[in-house]
């Protein structure tokens, strides 16, 4: 019974790492295909597990074998996550403790229940370990996913009150979101730190919640706007307010020359953030739906797809984030100097 109890634990451990990794992911394929590589793991231990102690045969790879190699395994993945999750500007660990927590509180009332059921009745039969497994895979599911499963759930019960469905939702956005934002002071990071999350920022800056786990909303200019418009400093509230930070800042990459656009090279900074990001125009995305009131957007969208290979954007996307990160850390340098103004950069 120990031996089946470790191997069982290894398991439910994969399965966590899986999910959680899953859950976080969002669209970085490096933890989509840890989170796969985790689940595979765990289910070859699971089809070994019970293969072996269901039928009382002896398969080549045991799962004494799986469950040892499980646990480099696990830890590899948690490396991987820590150090995409650290990429990604923000923070892992209150976040992790919390999931891991809640699923093995979950898994033990449960799951300890079927253990309980096999050492006082039938033992590990067939039937009982894949009862166990699927106990445990079900209760670390409905933890992990435990707000798109209240979001579904809000679906049936309030179906007909959608303004309450709607401010749940809100209230758990806030919730999961906690955990995630990193408090970091972004103002003690090196230049280049500082201007890889302004890059990742810009990329999130029509995504809320994600624009929120930024450290750049910890800037003195976020809570001093702020406090001078009355408004308390919550995650969100900071969140809108690096946004408006963010937009000002793309705004200065604009030439002064006198035009309202234009598709010259002292145009492409401002053009390179200010379409995709501002706008939300996606120019080399075959399915995206583009329908602008402005004529002027279809022109630029016409030039991007044109004259503008995606690689180039890329690397245009890169230099301009770099110049706005640098306009933003001379803002704060100069917030704190008297008589000291700020530099506006220019493509």
């Amino acid at each position: 019974m120990l031996a089946l109890i470790i191997q069982v634990t290894v398991f439910a451990h994969l399965v966590w790492l899986g999910l959680y990794m899953l859950n976080r992911a969002g669209g970085d394929r490096a933890l989509q295909a840890a989170s796969g590589a985790s689940l595979l793991m765990a289910a070859a231990l699971a089809v070994t597990t019970i293969g072996e102690r269901g039928t009382g045969g002896r398969l080549d790879v045991g799962p004494e074998i799986l469950a040892a190699l499980g646990i480099p395994f696990f830890a590899s993945g948690v490396a991987i996550l820590r150090r995409r999750v650290r990429q990604s500007g923000e923070a892992l660990l209150p976040d992790l403790v919390r999931s891991y927590d809640y699923s093995f509180l979950i898994s033990v009332v449960f799951a300890g229940q079927v253990v309980l059921a096999m050492a006082t009745g039938p033992g590990a039969t067939t039937t009982m370990l894949w009862l166990l497994h699927g106990v445990l895979v079900a209760s670390i599911a409905t933890q992990v996913f435990l707000a798109r499963v209240q979001g579904l759930l809000d679906r049936i019960a309030f179906a007909n009150i959608p303004r309450l469905r709607q401010e749940r939702a809100e209230l758990r956005e806030v919730e999961n979101l906690l955990p995630r934002v990193n408090m970091t002071d972004p103002l003690t990071m090196d230049a280049d730190e500082f201007a890889h999350l302004t890059r990742r920022a810009l990329g999130h800056y029509g995504d809320l919640t994600k624009l929120a786990t930024s450290p750049l909303t910890n800037l003195p200019e976020v809570h001093r706007r702020l406090a001078r418009r009355g408004v308390e400093p919550t995650t969100l509230e900071r969140a809108r307010e690096l946004k408006v930070i963010l937009a000002e800042a793309i705004d200065r990459l604009r030439p002064r020359a006198g035009e309202e656009y234009g598709t010259t090279d002292e145009w492409r900074y401002y053009n390179a953030l200010y379409y995709p990001y501002v706008v939300g125009m996606r120019p080399y995305s075959r399915r995206a739906a583009h329908s602008f009131d402005d004529p002027a957007h279809d022109e630029i969208l016409a030039w991007f797809r044109t004259y503008v290979p995606e690689r180039t954007l890329y690397n245009w996307q890169n230099a301009a984030a770099a110049l706005v990160a640098e306009n933003l850390r001379e803002q704060e340098v100069a917030a704190t100097t008297p008589g000291e103004p700020a530099h506006a950069v220019a493509g």
